[in-house]
């Protein structure tokens, strides 16, 4: 009888115990309940194109041709340009297609991009999807160093707007190429009022063009 008394009592203190700890966790629990992760918010923001320092709207052509032409690597004889003009359009006619209108004089190839390249509304800047547009004209370009790139972009409409609105997009063209690997000292912008007509404006009005020059040396011989 004493046996099972002690049994009956070894059986009571282990199930107060085992009550005790599940008491114990109950409590523990509530007071550390698992609360939600934290999510940052951030702002919204239209994601636009880097700008680059080294580009400059008040640089004229002229000065930019002669600083390339004190470099022989990035120039060209006189006796050079027809074949490199030749092969340089063969390459921008691979890379752009037959869509894209291609204007050539013995100096300088002209680049319509007029239905190629598009701008939000929404964004007076070339958005990443836009530069995109651009890259294989880009990758192109870094191959021809002894070229000068002028940005042409003009916009319908007159007044102050009108040119600050040009002045934005040929930047916004300016620094694509730029971030694609054409170095800055190779383009020049220039953003106001052209004439444009039905192949050369697109759907807004806008006028874009691209003008890649020769960089032609002195006769007198190279630097």
């Amino acid at each position: 009888m004493q046996i099972v008394d002690f049994r009956r009592q070894c059986a009571a203190r282990v199930l107060s115990v085992l009550l005790m700890l599940a008491l114990c966790t109950i409590v523990a629990c509530s007071g550390h309940a698992p609360t939600r992760p934290v999510v940052p918010r951030h702002a919204v923001n239209t994601p636009t194109v880097p700008e680059h320092s080294g580009l400059s709207e008040r640089r004229s052509e002229a000065q930019a041709k002669r600083d390339l032409a004190k470099n022989s690597r990035d120039s060209l004889s006189a006796s050079e340009a027809g074949y490199y003009l030749d092969v340089l359009q063969g390459r921008l006619l691979q890379v752009l297609g037959a869509d894209t209108p291609l204007a050539r004089t013995p100096e300088r190839i002209g680049i319509n991009l007029a239905q190629r390249v598009k701008f939000d509304d929404s964004n007076l800047r070339l958005s990443p999807a836009g530069c995109r547009a651009l890259q294989s004209l880009a990758q192109a370009l870094v191959e021809f160093r002894k070229t000068l790139i002028v940005v042409k972009v003009g916009v319908d409409g007159t007044g102050r707007a009108a040119e600050m609105l040009a002045e934005r997009r040929s930047r916004g063209i300016a620094d694509c190429l730029a971030n694609y690997g054409v170095p800055t000292r190779r383009i020049v912008i220039v953003s106001g009022q052209f004439a444009g007509n039905a192949s050369t404006t697109n759907q807004a009005g806008d006028t874009l063009e691209l003008d890649v020059e020769l960089v032609l040396r002195e006769a007198k011989g190279d630097s």
